[in-house]
């Protein structure tokens, strides 16, 4: 198939991608993604728009939480961005509260690349310890690898990046290792792992059988699209966004392998 005989960006099927690595409930699609979802699948719906059916109808019993403002691809006026900040982290906070009562959760908008990738990272930097930058590349490689649509361009609203950014900074101080909720382990424990896999190559074995079984060893602790058309009355419709609760950050302890001296002092 040829570029442009690709689907836009609200019309691509399943048109949603898993993000695993921020939560093993949490995925990120565009307007059509919840309809094609078996029924049930999700537990959650945050709309940033009004999410459609299989006839592309408008259908609001979908959402479950709804928070509508614009994505104007970096034009936003100084009350929008403001307004949009307030959505972003009202977001982060219904998808922090659906992901810890169990619920699968779908986070949307029209493409599924701007604003609900913006509240997924914002969940991300302030649930699970992650920064702008790595988050934002994460989220661009999942939107890559399980969808393909015209003029894909994930995470391309400079506005929200300066969001996204300064939501960084300021939990920069409190920010500790990031969960990693994927299949595959995070870098840092993945070189501890062939640290300890090579020591004990090289005759850990040996300094093993030596060891009296007095205690255990340490164990393992873990063209661009348009902006959709949302009408003023939509906007004023929205539900007023009421002052934040302090958001606590979850965080996985990173692997811990036993440290080699204690192998060979032992």
């Amino acid at each position: 198939m040829s570029r442009r005989q690709l689907p836009r960006g609200n019309r691509d099927a399943p048109g949603q991608a898993p993000l695993a690595a921020f939560h093993p409930l949490l995925h990120c699609g565009n307007e059509i993604a919840a309809s094609l979802a078996e029924p049930g699948f999700f537990g959650a719906v945050v709309s940033t728009v009004p999410p459609l059916d299989k006839q592309l109808s408008r259908a609001p019993g979908l959402t479950t939480k709804k928070l509508y403002f614009l994505d104007e691809l970096g034009r936003e006026s100084v009350a929008n961005e403001s307004y949009a900040r307030e959505c972003i982290l009202a977001g982060a906070q219904a998808v922090g509260e659906a992901l810890a009562d169990g619920q699968r959760t779908l986070v949307h908008c029209s493409f599924g690349q701007n604003r609900s990738s913006s509240i997924c990272i914002a969940y991300a930097i302030i649930h699970q310890g992650w920064s702008f930058e790595e988050a934002t590349e994460y989220v661009c490689e999942q939107n890559r690898a399980h969808r393909q649509y015209y003029a894909q361009q994930p995470c391309s609203n400079p506005t929200f990046h300066r969001i996204l950014k300064q939501l960084s900074d300021e939990n920069e101080d409190s920010r500790t290792p990031h969960a990693n909720w994927g299949p595959e382990p995070t870098k840092k424990s993945a070189n501890l792992l062939t640290a300890w896999l090579g020591l004990a190559s090289l005759g850990g074995a040996s300094l093993l059988l030596r060891r009296q079984p007095s205690s255990p060893p340490a164990s393992a602790a873990a063209a661009a699209p348009s902006a959709e058309s949302i009408t003023a009355a939509e906007l004023a419709n929205s539900p007023p966004l009421s002052s934040l609760s302090s958001m606590s950050s979850l965080s996985l302890a990173s692997l811990v392998a036993e440290p080699a001296a204690e192998l060979i002092a032992a």
